[in-house]
């Protein structure tokens, strides 16, 4: 399959349609974020206390929806009346209920329709080669494997007064969200399993339900933690506690996951027995108070806590009580799962705009004003990644798998540091001269993403004649067991230098044929010139811009879905040379002969090695860096060593990160290309075994020095501490070039990902 050509793929340099948030739930809106979080329970921040104060007093600037509606039923004398009819109040529980049913007068059935999921155990991303997504996914498991079951569980044993071996983590399992990560653990092994079928995590999974069962047996009531029960009775009389349905919503859906994927059947047990616990714990509350009781305390961040009911029903078929169905706030995953397990269209329809609003406290195309540090979170990702494969099984827009693209590209991948194992990012930081090595929370764990990155290459249609719908371009073998059927997809590397995006699909039949359709997905970047894509009669349009005049030249730059980053500092003012100008006149491929001309010049003094770097427009010499490759010190410390045309003899010296820029004889670095700075590359002046030196080209006057001068100014030439990526662009500034590379790629440089274009 060929992509469109790099020019066409100009209408991609648009503001790009950031996958944040930091409010998940209707509480202040600082409250819900988890770095603010964290400052609450900090002891040792001064000017906490008077914080505090400010941040949990702020009243609420708008009424939520549930009051609306629950102001169209009227009292007549509710729970509170009937607080000591048992009768009474179970009546009064489905009050709402009905009233929402007379209000639809239908009877609902399952929804969804479109494309069903294919299993984790099908689809086999290639593990052979650097493919992003199979290098991605390996180092992943190789994180999985190294966690210890004793130290995951140490704090549920601890709370159910069990032995408690081991040393337990720290970090957010040693805050009021302590368990959350559990939960998350069981979630990524299941799929991990699933999609390696790994022996050894498979063991490890098995250890940790059987442990985490036990400390359910062992409380007697089906409540299964790290905290005690006492949180949920302040949660329940509405002060201050910390989300503890988050962290019970992630422990339930590790378990569900550990049944669904893993095949785990003392796991769903236990799922089940915690969900007539809090099923109890919400009918008292509701009993002793009232509905509207309830629903006050979930302003509160609840999770998914009806997204994992829902997928429990879908197994258990038990009845949707009030607690499964209404009184939880409608998550948008949650609400997706109602429609596809009730049918219900009203949570089908109320998902139409939620791919136009991704900011809090922001309008949509409005994204110019938010590119700070604090811009996309992770978790925000993860769950738009859930709402937009639900709406294309529903509808088949490939603009939500347009969508889901960039975001698993983008915000996905581009968290993960590099091949170390366990080390990702929450917040991805947008601002001018960002790096993910300087956001507010730093390097953390994120494992469920990666853990199935296979889930969404492959939709398909059962019936008379099966069909598959292709929707990702990733390296991965498919087992379609409905059509009788293994679809391999290859996928050539992405280079600057190319224009096509080259994959091949082979298909082999593993019993005697039969007619099966396939659709592969045409994406939006492959546009030619403002043309449009059409899929069953419909266009396929790129996303607009903001809107507004005064943010028209603030843009980003799209490889095809793939984000370019600059490696800069702050500087980003681009120079396009005229308000028409085409890509293709402001910014070039890197030639792939580039990656051959790198080099690091490196000087040993006193046991110790130093690297020539360009720094601030200057040459220094700096300690060679222990960790090479993602960080600024690197990218700082590697040249371009490229032959000058017109001399044939001379070369320039091109500092990495700044194309077209070139080292002079005063030591600086300059953008114009004189006579001093051609060098000529001689053999060590120190006289030592393999060193050169960089003599002044031309008809430059010369001259010698002592031992010293020619220890100085002698280097030994060391392979290049950066490379080139294969998509790697030169793109024209105003006060410098920018060397553009996918966002994805980095790991701590600095960078810029939004450019002020002038003309």
């Amino acid at each position: 399959m060929a992509a469109a050509p790099w020019r066409g793929a100009w209408p991609a340099v648009v503001m790009v349609m950031g996958v944040a948030a930091k409010e998940c739930t209707n509480i202040p809106t600082e409250l819900s974020s988890h770095t603010v979080r964290a400052r609450l329970e900090a002891a040792d921040d001064p000017g906490a206390p008077e914080w505090r104060l400010r941040e949990l007093f702020r009243g609420h600037l708008t009424s939520t929806d549930e009051a609306a509606w629950m102001d169209l039923m009227p009292p007549c004398g509710g729970l509170r009346a009937a607080a000591d009819d048992p009768v009474g109040a179970e009546e009064e529980e489905f009050d709402w209920a009905m009233l929402y049913r007379s209000l639809k007068g239908q009877q609902l059935l399952p929804g969804g329709g479109g494309g069903s999921r294919v299993s984790l155990h099908d689809v086999r991303l290639d593990p052979d080669g650097d493919a992003a997504y199979g290098r991605a996914q390996r180092t992943n498991l190789e994180y999985l494997l190294l966690l210890d079951v004793d130290s995951l569980v140490w704090r549920f044993r601890a709370q159910a007064g069990l032995p408690a071996p081991g040393e337990p983590y720290g970090g957010w399992e040693a805050r009021e969200l302590r368990g959350h990560f559990v939960g998350h653990y069981l979630s990524a092994t299941a799929k991990m399993w699933a999609s390696t079928h790994n022996a050894t995590l498979a063991g490890r999974m098995s250890a940790a339900v059987d442990a985490l069962h036990e400390c359910q047996r062992a409380a007697g009531t089906g409540y299964l933690s790290a905290f005690p029960t006492s949180f949920f009775d302040l949660f329940e009389a509405i002060p201050l506690v910390w989300a503890p349905y988050y962290t019970i919503h992630k422990i339930m859906q590790g378990l569900l996951d550990q049944h669904a994927v893993a095949g785990n059947g003392k796991a769903l047990g236990m799922v089940v027995a915690m969900a007539d616990y809090f099923a109890g714990r919400v009918a008292n509350v509701i009993r002793r108070h009232s509905i509207e009781r309830h629903w006050t305390s979930l302003k509160e961040e609840t999770g998914g806590m009806n997204d994992v009911l829902y997928q429990l029903y879908t197994i258990t078929a038990d009845s949707l009580s009030g607690f499964h169905a209404n009184t939880h706030i409608p998550v948008v995953v949650g609400g997706q799962m109602r429609y596809e397990v009730t049918g219900d269209p009203l949570y089908k329809t109320c998902h139409d705009w939620i791919l136009r609003c991704f900011f809090v406290r922001s309008d949509p195309k409005r994204l110019a004003e938010a590119l700070t540090t604090e811009t996309q979170e992770s978790c925000t990702t993860y769950n738009m990644l859930k709402v937009s494969r639900h709406l294309f099984r529903w509808t088949k827009e490939v603009a939500y798998v347009d969508y889901y693209e960039r975001a698993l590209i983008n915000g996905v991948l581009s968290i993960q540091r590099g091949r170390d194992p366990g080390v990702m990012i929450y917040m991805l930081t947008q601002g001018p001269g960002s790096s993910k090595a300087r956001s507010s929370q730093g390097w953390e764990l994120r494992i469920e993403s990666f853990s199935k990155l296979g889930d969404s290459i492959y939709f398909e249609e059962k019936g008379e004649i099966p069909t598959l719908y292709i929707i990702q371009f990733i390296p991965s073998t498919f087992n379609w067991r409905t059509a009788g059927l293994t679809v391999t997809q290859q996928v050539m590397p992405l280079s600057s230098s190319d224009q096509y995006l080259r994959v091949s699909f082979s298909i082999s039949a593993k019993t005697n044929g039969q007619f099966a359709t396939l659709n592969v997905r045409i994406p939006s970047w492959t546009s030619l010139n403002g043309a449009k894509t059409t899929l069953n009669d419909k266009d396929l349009k790129l996303a607009s811009p903001d809107d507004r005049p005064e943010y028209a030249c603030i843009q980003a730059v799209l490889f095809g879905p793939f984000l370019l980053a600059g490696l800069t500092t702050g500087d980003w003012d681009a120079k396009t040379g005229r308000a028409t100008a085409a890509p293709s006149d402001w910014i070039t491929p890197v030639p792939p002969e580039s990656d051959s001309q790198l080099v690091t010049l490196v000087q040993e003094s006193g046991g110790k090695a130093f690297v020539l770097s360009a720094v601030n427009g200057s040459l220094k010499m700096k300690k060679r860096p222990k960790d090479s490759g993602g960080t600024d010190a690197a990218v700082h410390a590697t040249f371009r060593l490229a032959t000058h045309e017109a001399s044939g003899s001379s070369a320039m010296l091109e500092p990495l990160g700044m194309p077209g820029m070139v080292v002079t004889e005063k030591l600086t670095v300059s953008a114009e290309k004189s006579l001093g700075a051609l060098f000529n590359v001689v053999p060590g002046l120190d006289g030592a075994l393999g060193s050169v030196s960089l003599e002044l080209g031309g008809d430059v006057l010369k001259h010698g020095g002592g031992a010293g001068f020619r220890r100085a100014a002698s280097f030994a030439r060391a392979e290049p501490l950066r490379r080139y990526h294969l998509m790697s662009f030169d793109a024209r500034g105003v006060r410098r070039s920018f060397l553009l590379e996918p966002l994805f790629t980095l790991r701590d440089e600095s960078y810029t990902i939004y450019f002020n274009l002038v003309a």
